[in-house]
């Protein structure tokens, strides 16, 4: 599995994006079978061997999995082309120049082969911001429109679309912040212009 610029959910040295040790994804046959695949690298790398046991869909021409791993809870529909079970948390944890590989979510699509080699996108994006003054306890981004940035979605493979159906138009980055470090929140990419920016509850800045 391989992964571009700007790509997946860890970075390294706030720059670097990456998989880890212990990394799992779902991978699912066209018939909607799903198994779970880990890699065991022992050091960061932006291409990494996942090992796992699908039974092949030998009238598929294409595989799909989706990171980070859903279990039994992710399924695929081969007649819609949609991929279910995606979400991002509305409460997420700070993470100085990273943030939790949990809360955001990136789908691979590969041909049918004995080895596929997937490559992963993202389908959220990143608000990235760096603690210019006193340390806050929390950091919420809402969006000013009615468009959601968090919660329960849908992906669809064939039309490289994510339809959130229910969630919140705010997210709120919560832990132990340090003056000058840069944090990331992840959301879902919306159209509706405008976002609020509050540290504690007072509003700091607008974009």
């Amino acid at each position: 599995a391989t992964i571009g610029d700007d790509t997946k959910t860890a970075l390294s040295d706030g720059k670097k994006v990456v998989w880890t040790k212990g990394d799992k994804v779902d991978v699912f046959n066209a018939d909607g079978t799903t198994a779970e695949f880990s890699t065991s690298i022992e050091e960061p790398a932006a291409e990494a061997t996942f090992t796992g046991n699908l039974a092949p869909d030998y009238y598929a021409s294409k595989l799909y999995a989706i990171y980070p791993t859903r279990g039994v809870n992710a399924t695929y529909n081969k007649e819609t082309g949609i991929i279910t079970s995606v979400r991002i948390a509305g409460d997420q944890i700070a993470t100085a120049g990273s943030f939790d590989k949990a809360y955001a979510v990136a789908v691979g699509e590969a041909a049918l082969a004995p080895n596929p080699e997937f490559t992963f996108t993202n389908i959220h994006a990143l608000f990235k911001f760096t603690i210019a003054g006193d340390a806050p306890s929390s950091v919420t981004l809402s969006n000013k429109g009615i468009a959601m940035i968090a919660g329960t979605a849908t992906y669809n493979v064939n039309e490289k679309k994510t339809t959130v159906t229910g969630g919140a138009g705010s997210v709120t980055l919560a832990g132990t912040f340090e003056t000058g470090k840069t944090y990331y929140i992840a959301t879902y990419a919306f159209t509706t212009p405008g976002l609020s920016i509050k540290f504690d509850g007072v509003e700091v800045d607008t974009v």
